[in-house]
């Protein structure tokens, strides 16, 4: 029952940086074509692309005003009890703009940076790179927030250990629902 605990509050802790890394495959199907200028310019690093054409803009944008927008939401619903009971940090002694800015912001650079890495080792955008892009975007908003709050340990274990599973499980049913190009 202490995993079950750990994963809920972890999931909580987490919720800007899920969010974020949740957004841009919204946001790519809502605003189609609109403000989808790729991040690298489709520029190239040693005849590779840097990042390639799906790391857009509009994904970061989307997925950090998503991340505030859900920091938001926490601190708001901190003072009701099953929100207070999951919370491993106290949301109402929070800036929620910048836990939401650094949670999201930091989750998307952990899956640019991945990216990146990818195209170097030619690992083509939607192929699988097990366990990276199942955890890249804790990696990152762990590495972005560390400097306010570092979550309890047993919590960050349980998030490493059993998101990705979750976040693998995710990735096919967006891809059955055609929310996906790709179920890696």
């Amino acid at each position: 029952m202490e995993i079950f605990s750990n994963l809920l509050k972890g999931m909580w802790y987490f919720a800007p940086a899920i969010v974020a890394n949740m957004s841009p495959v919204f946001a790519r199907n809502l605003l189609k074509n609109k403000f989808s200028l790729p991040m690298d310019c489709n520029k190239k690093l040693n005849g590779k692309p840097i990042l390639g054409n799906h790391k857009t803009y509009r994904g970061l944008i989307s997925g950090v005003i998503m991340a505030i927008l859900f920091a938001y939401l926490q601190t708001t619903w901190y003072a009701k009890p099953w929100a207070n009971n999951i919370s491993i940090i106290d949301y109402s002694q929070i800036k929620f703009w910048l836990w939401g800015f650094l949670m999201g912001f930091g989750a998307l650079f952990g899956d640019i940076a991945k990216s990146f890495f990818k195209r170097r080792i030619n690992v083509k955008p939607g192929k699988p790179w097990i366990p990276f892009d199942q955890i890249d975007y804790l990696v990152g908003s762990t590495l972005f927030t560390i400097g306010i709050n570092v979550p309890l340990w047993d919590v960050l274990l349980v998030m490493f250990l059993i998101m990705p599973f979750i976040t693998f499980a995710s990735v096919r049913i967006g891809y059955w629902l055609k929310i996906r190009k790709v179920k890696s």
